[in-house]
């Protein structure tokens, strides 16, 4: 029963044009439906399996973010998002003195291993008596994660103002977030961020927020367009609801959820199969601007 009133709480969450004495018709309605079935259905009835069901019905037809996930499916979305164990950057020197790092996803502890990245070549540098001269973000194919994690990284690259606003189901400015003092990388530094129609949510709040702020030259095609911020409930057997609950403006306030971000420098790359590598030609282009801006 307890599911059963979770599941009305969605739709009190969904249906904020329902007048309360409607609602609780509704509710009521509902529940006396839910027991009549279980009670005198012919075949015994799972009522969990049921209960799921009707959470995944009353969701099918909203935005496809808002989405109802099993236990075994939500363990493993939670688990790629949470494990702070999974390798989320991986970074290389390209040329002599460029940092290339790639980002696949925004789950717990990315912006901290992209910290440790940067330091950590840093010091490699350093001891060949050479500095960062140059830096290439790879966000291509990365559909985003954790909100706060992708303010993090953009407290990297700059000092101060805003980040992004998120506004609410009338419009309304719900929060805001800005640069807090944090910068990671130098301000002389150039950095070209890589971007294609697969770059989504966490990775285009980075991107539109380092383009604002005259940090970053995007180099690609339009990103995908999620703008979007979700909640979630966990459930006592495993699952998850999902619920779109907030839309998000970049600095300039633009909202790009379902028109992308425009990149700088347009590049269509002519690899068949993108390899992440200096070999890339994405990842040539960056480093051909990086150098002759020199």
């Amino acid at each position: 029963m307890k599911r059963i009133l979770l599941a009305l709480t969605l739709i009190l969450i969904i249906s904020p044009a329902i007048a309360e004495e409607t609602l609780r018709e509704s509710e009521k309605r509902l529940i006396e439906a839910f027991e009549f079935l279980t009670e005198n259905y012919l075949y015994e009835i799972n009522s969990e399996s049921l209960v799921d069901r009707l959470i995944v019905q009353m969701t099918s037809d909203l935005d496809r973010n808002t989405r109802f996930m099993v236990p075994s499916k939500s363990e493993r979305h939670l688990d790629r998002l949470h494990n702070e164990d999974n390798v989320y950057v991986m970074s290389q020197i390209v040329g002599e003195d460029l940092l290339y790092s790639r980002v696949t996803l925004f789950g717990a502890g990315t912006a901290k291993q992209l910290a440790n990245d940067i330091f950590e070549f840093s010091m490699l540098l350093n001891k060949q008596e050479k500095k960062i001269e140059g830096f290439i973000l790879d966000l291509r194919h990365n559909s985003g994660g954790w909100l706060d994690e992708a303010v993090e990284m953009t407290n990297m690259f700059i000092n101060r103002g805003l980040i992004l606003e998120e506004r609410g189901r009338h419009g309304e400015v719900t929060q805001s977030e800005y640069a807090n003092f944090r910068m990671v990388v130098s301000k002389q530094i150039p950095i070209i961020i890589l971007i294609d129609g697969d770059t989504a949510s966490a990775a285009e709040i980075v991107a539109s927020a380092l383009k604002d702020h005259n940090r970053a030259t995007l180099l690609g095609v339009k990103s995908y367009g999620k703008a979007t911020v979700q909640e979630h409930q966990n459930f006592k057997n495993g699952s998850t609801l999902w619920v779109t609950s907030q839309k998000y403006y970049t600095k300039s306030g633009v909202e790009i959820h379902k028109k992308g971000l425009a990149p700088n420098v347009v590049f269509n790359p002519t690899d068949t199969i993108i390899t992440f590598s200096p070999s890339d030609s994405q990842v040539k282009k960056a480093i051909d601007l990086l150098m002759s801006d020199r």
